[in-house]
């Protein structure tokens, strides 16, 4: 996973007095030995961790009914992907979206009975959110209509080292940063569609990130 994901559970953990169960790498058989050991309660990881783990815990026989939390970040997380888990858990899970140079959160679904699935969700506390104009970032978008996510915070990284080009390509002039993500305001939580920095050029056409995952995830 991440080093700069780490640092929300590692956080998290700090913050509660809580346990940490640290793996030296992410195999599924190692994490559920490691469960029936010391059972957990709150689990964070990309989307394809807790799909595996769901799978084989039903194939082992593995209770994961301790668990009660669960955030999934880096990849969008499937709603079908989602409904499992919490059918296995009997616990909640959401996403929560950020950047390395967001250290690493800005926003999620809340963890009570108002989460959705399939969205970013809201801001955090102090952080800010527009959604603007693909080509124009001084216009923001109407709810409904894609934009990119330009964001404030006190978690926002003041620029990149030695690489004052680069930072000032994404900061504006009135100090919002760009992520390069495509996100639309859908009944006050923003959902991703895209992301706008890893548009593929191919023989004239746009390829977008989604497309790309969306082949890979139809395949056995």
């Amino acid at each position: 996973y991440p080093r700069c994901k780490a640092t929300l559970p590692m956080a998290a953990a700090v913050a509660k007095a809580a346990t940490q169960v640290v793996l030296p790498k992410f195999d599924v058989d190692l994490a559920l030995d490691a469960h029936k050991r010391r059972p957990i309660t709150f689990f964070v990881g990309v989307p394809p961790m807790f799909e595996r783990i769901e799978k084989r815990a039903g194939e082992t026989g593995t209770s994961l009914r301790t668990i009660r939390f669960g955030v999934a970040g880096a990849m969008p997380l499937s709603t079908a992907s989602a409904r499992r888990w919490e059918e296995a858990t009997g616990g909640m899970i959401v996403e929560g979206y950020g950047l390395t140079e967001t250290s690493p959160v800005l926003m999620g679904a809340p963890l009570s009975d108002k989460r959705r699935h399939g969205v970013l969700g809201l801001p955090f506390a102090s952080t800010e959110v527009r959604l603007v104009d693909l080509e124009d970032p001084s216009r923001d978008v109407p709810e409904g209509e894609p934009g990119e996510i330009l964001v404030k915070g006190p978690q926002v990284f003041e620029g990149y080292l030695d690489a004052p080009e680069e930072s000032a390509r994404v900061f504006t002039e009135d100090g919002w940063f760009r992520t390069g993500d495509v996100g639309v305001l859908d009944d006050g939580f923003i959902r991703m569609t895209d992301r706008k920095k890893e548009l593929i050029l191919s023989g004239g056409f746009n390829v977008y990130p989604s497309q790309v995952e969306e082949a890979i995830r139809g395949l056995p």
